[in-house]
């Protein structure tokens, strides 16, 4: 029987007989349907050579058209589960644009690129899934793309799991497999609406943003600046000596962005965030007014303890409170946490920050982030 390369080596050789004026785009796009899906494309089993041969040719004329790289795909596997610790990819320098913040959780990894493209301000996710983890399902209506010899697509789809019934989309993106069952998506965060299929009757979708959305140009550009494999530590500014009796202390999930990091700590299952049991802090550049210290009207109430002051959140159980050097949220962000005000002011009170929130080479690695 035929191997799939001896299928496609006969076809790479079909492929380079074809007239040049076949526009392969073009054939697609006459046979795609008029209304765009999101549905799951699942490739038959198929009994006719024809079919295969017609699949795998128009796979090869539009590599071929875009210039792909013949590098094989990435052979190493990817981890089943990140760990938290470190991030298990890096993203190269690209002209014009800067890695702005991140995060890590043990289902997903992210950084966010943000930059200009001919004029046209650019804000990027960049999000890579372990091995059997999220799989991007491909529209009806993809593109095929290359990154760096591995075989993706672009289009409009959702890039990360829905726990939800309603879906969202987001337009302008771009997915690839990085790794044997391990995928990796780039997508502008405002380029997003609402599946209408999974809409309640009568309900009318949102569209966020589609001005934002990637062309296939600069998604590719960025996706092919993503180096998996190349692990670097995460840190953090700021340590923990004391935690609340309750708390479980593990660490859940982080965050990253221009302001400070946010730190889930709490019971190490995921969609638990801003649960009553997790422990939601963030840390951020003091700012000139902290809360809403001055609005006791919604349940608000102004604290101060130790160099701390700010504003008591009593309907969502946190604190945020400034020492005029760094200010600080601590709380659960729900109603009804299992946390105490004195629980979360001794917790600040035993918070150690960083020097220096603007200079990460002063952080501290995450393993000395909880208490011992």
């Amino acid at each position: 029987m035929p191997t799939e390369q001896d299928l496609r080596n006969a076809l790479t050789a079909l492929a380079d007989r074809a007239p040049s004026e076949v526009n392969v785009s073009d054939v697609i796009s006459n046979h795609a349907p008029g209304r765009r899906s999101v549905a799951r494309i699942a490739l038959p089993l198929v009994a006719a050579i024809v079919v295969v041969a017609v699949a795998v040719t128009l796979s090869v004329l539009g590599a071929r058209d875009k210039g792909a790289s013949t590098e094989p795909m990435n052979s190493t596997p990817a981890p089943s589960i990140f760990a938290l610790d470190r991030y298990y990819f890096s993203i190269s320098p690209i002209p014009g644009y800067t890695v702005r913040d991140g995060g890590t959780e043990q289902t997903m990894q992210w950084m966010t690129v943000s930059g200009d493209a001919a004029g046209k301000p650019v804000d990027a996710t960049v999000m890579l899934f372990p091995t059997g983890g999220f799989r991007p399902t491909r529209p009806a209506r993809a593109q095929d793309v290359t990154v760096n010899g591995v075989p993706g697509f672009y289009g409009t789809f959702a890039t990360q799991p829905n726990t939800q019934r309603i879906k969202v989309l987001y337009q302008g993106a771009l997915a690839w497999e990085y790794a044997p069952n391990a995928w990796a998506v780039v997508f502008s965060p405002e380029a997003n609406y609402i599946d209408p299929s999974s809409l309640p009757s009568g309900a009318h979708p949102y569209i966020l943003g589609a001005a934002s959305a990637l062309s296939e140009p600069v998604a590719r550009q960025i996706a092919e600046a993503v180096r998996p494999g190349q692990i670097h530590e995460v840190r953090v500014p700021v340590t923990f000596t004391t935690l609340p009796a309750n708390a479980t202390p593990v660490i859940q999930n982080m965050n990253y962005d221009t302001l400070g990091v946010g730190i889930f700590i709490g019971p190490a299952t995921p969609g638990t965030y801003f649960s009553p049991k997790t422990l939601h802090v963030q840390v951020f550049a003091p700012s000139a007014k902290t809360g809403d210290e001055g609005n006791t009207g919604l349940g608000y109430r102004p604290v101060t303890f130790g160099a701390f002051h700010g504003a008591y959140y009593a309907v969502e159980d946190r604190i945020e409170v400034t020492n005029g050097t760094v200010s600080v949220n601590v709380g659960t962000g729900v109603p009804q946490g299992i946390f105490s005000l004195d629980d979360l002011e001794k917790t600040v009170e035993g918070m150690r920050f960083a020097s220096s929130l603007s200079d990460e080479s002063t952080w501290f690695p995450v393993s000395d982030v909880l208490p011992h």
